[in-house]
């Protein structure tokens, strides 16, 4: 829904996922969220820099994600994570 509203979350992880009622999530935390770019390179709100698009909440859910669905020891997961983070 965020999106649909050009709104950029920028801090998509487990603890700012809310189960509420049954089968239905919503989002926390949307103290560091911020407009998404529009194709001219810019915000909505004419802001040229920063630029985050969907494509930074889509990242955070691909590692969500993955947290979810593979099971690893906590070292090795933050060992991961922060190689993603890395780009490595």
């Amino acid at each position: 829904m965020a999106h649909k509203e050009n709104i950029i979350h920028r801090d998509l992880k487990p603890t700012n996922i809310l189960l509420f009622k049954e089968n239905e999530l919503k989002l926390c935390d949307l103290g560091i969220s911020t407009v998404c770019a529009t194709d001219d390179g810019g915000t909505e709100d004419k802001d040229p820099i920063p630029i985050y698009n969907s494509k930074t909440d889509v990242f955070s859910l691909g590692l969500i994600l993955f947290e979810l669905f593979v099971w690893k020891p906590i070292p090795e997961l933050n060992l991961i994570f922060n190689n993603y983070r890395a780009g490595n």
